[in-house]
């Protein structure tokens, strides 16, 4: 069971390094402007997760529902409202990051009860 999220959690950063060195710079649509803000929660609650039951020794952790939903509106609050806000020449506020982050975050719901 815990090699699945490992294995899962390694794609996930493989997946983010590869879009952001190299598929942000050669400028592909999707990949350019969103598909990082879709794999960060999915990466984020795996990392989440493998902290709990490596390091904690929690073996059936599972992100709850709640914690899912606390952490989706904690990233959509923070990129997309107050860094923009406090920091416009640095952060941009887009809304389309929000769905990714949705989709990202039912992307793990779905994925959780496998992993």
């Amino acid at each position: 069971m815990n090699l699945n999220l490992w294995i899962v959690w390694i794609i996930l950063s493989f997946l983010y390094i590869w879009n952001f060195f190299y598929l942000r710079k050669v400028q592909i649509g999707f990949f350019s402007s969103y598909f990082n803000d879709l794999i960060a929660l999915p990466w984020v609650f795996a990392f989440i997760t493998l902290i709990y039951r490596n390091l904690l020794k929690v073996k059936n952790f599972r992100v709850s529902k709640y914690q899912i939903v606390f952490t989706f509106l904690l990233f959509s609050i923070s990129f997309e409202i107050l860094f923009p806000y406090f920091q416009p020449q640095k952060y941009i506020a887009d809304w389309n990051d929000v769905l990714m982050y949705l989709l990202g975050s039912l992307i793990w719901w779905h994925l959780k009860s496998r992993l």
